[in-house]
């Protein structure tokens, strides 16, 4: 059985298209959560830079995303959002070796002795 995967996409968007991005991903947030597989999407802005952004997104399978990312879903918002970049985008996955929910059970209650 296969692990689920995080998938981080971390955006660095030119000023005046930040208000455009955020947008556009109000309007594309609902498919991409609701595309199979996917467990959970958010969307991290970085603390120091309003331009930045990542994607925070788990998925069952590396299958699923990879069925995510042929879809026409996301060619159609790739495309769009490539547009608005200031800087080439960071992407990387991650498969889940430990959930929380393992974690804890792993670790008990904190008086358990």
């Amino acid at each position: 059985m296969d692990a689920p995967i995080v998938r981080l996409v971390r955006m660095t968007f030119q000023s005046d298209r930040v208000d455009d991005f955020l947008q556009m991903f109000n309007r594309v947030a609902g498919y991409i959560r609701s595309s199979p597989g996917c467990l959970s999407l958010e969307l991290l802005g970085d603390e120091e830079d309003e331009r930045v952004f990542t994607t925070y997104s788990l998925w069952t399978s590396s299958r699923d995303l990879e069925q995510y990312r042929l879809s026409p879903l996301f060619e159609e918002t790739w495309r769009m959002t490539k547009q608005m970049f200031a800087e080439s985008p960071e992407a990387v996955s991650y498969r889940v070796v430990r959930s929380s929910d393992e974690i804890d059970q792993l670790a008990g209650s904190p008086g358990d002795t």
